[in-house]
């Protein structure tokens, strides 16, 4: 009896099993599986290609899931920050409306005849009530001793000395300095802060940074949160024109003076530190000649 042969059919379907069982072997056995796989490949008809592709395809492990993906907990506490963000970017939004409002009406109130130059602060010199910082404008961009130094909408000192090219510029915590100021509820516009009825303080450096009247008329209301506005109303004409209804400060404290029941004593921060700031903006009197040009054809840079 002759020995059994396979019909050409069992040997195609016995193939084609075996080269399917490859492709799903583990990955551990990938190795051995691709060495075995590519020698009967080189055997079988080009038509049993496509079944091994699909079957490797469909072999291949998904992209795991990042850790918490599809879990709730982990949905909603991503949701929670995401809520927590726009909040704080709204928030800040408001801030710089509130800001710019600030500035527009001050912009209004004096009107266009006001000049800002902007500075960097290069040096910090000394500490405490005798700290003072170094700009990079002076006298060749117009700066000149006196002239007031602001942040946005705050006052925070002015020009003590100015060379040709740079400026010293004292806080309004020096020694020296004296403020005679409004103390204005939060939200009242710039144009009603001279309104009668408003407390006015004269502010005198103090301990800590602070700026300090002790004799504050007690009938006249003031509390913590009350905005000091520059506002020179009794002849004084320490300050330009071009800084009155600036922000000195803000009111942090009011106590009874422990030497005269009818005063009070009134403690305002300044909201800005002059040393922190790298960049601040010198008002310069209108007045002022132009700056010579130099031989590059302007003002030092």
């Amino acid at each position: 009896m002759d020995g059994w042969r396979p019909s050409p059919r069992a040997t195609l379907i016995a193939l084609v099993v075996t080269l399917s069982l490859l492709a799903l072997l583990p990955q551990r056995f990938g190795g051995f599986a691709s060495a075995l796989q590519s020698m009967l490949v080189s055997l079988l008809s080009p038509a049993t290609r496509p079944l091994i592709a699909f079957t490797s395809a469909w072999n291949t492990p998904d992209s795991p899931l990042a850790p918490g993906d599809g879990d709730p907990a982990h949905l909603a506490e991503q949701l929670r920050l995401r809520e927590a963000q726009i909040l704080n970017l709204h928030r800040r939004v408001a801030n710089l409306q509130s800001e710019n409002a600030q500035l527009q009406n001050l912009r209004q109130w004096l009107g266009d005849q006001t000049h800002y130059l902007n500075a960097d602060v290069v040096a910090t010199q000394g500490a405490g009530r005798n700290l003072s910082v170094r700009i990079n404008r002076g006298t060749a961009h117009g700066v000149r001793a006196g002239d007031p130094v602001i942040h946005g909408p705050y006052l925070l000192g002015r020009v003590a000395e100015a060379d040709r090219s740079t400026s010293i510029v004292a806080p309004i915590t020096s020694p020296d300095t004296l403020l005679e100021v409004l103390l204005v509820p939060p939200g009242v516009p710039l144009e009603r802060i001279a309104a009668d009825g408003l407390t006015t303080c004269l502010l005198r450096p103090g301990a800590s940074g602070l700026l300090s009247d002790s004799r504050v008329d007690a009938r006249l209301p003031v509390q913590s949160g009350f905005q000091a506005h520059l506002l020179e109303q009794s002849g004084l004409h320490i300050w330009p024109d071009s800084v009155q209804g600036w922000i000195v400060g803000t009111v942090t404290s009011v106590q009874p003076n422990p030497e005269d029941s009818l005063r009070l004593v009134v403690h305002v921060e300044p909201p800005l530190r002059l040393d922190r700031r790298s960049q601040v903006t010198v008002i310069t009197s209108p007045d002022q000649p132009e700056a010579p040009a130099t031989a590059e054809g302007g003002p030092d840079q």
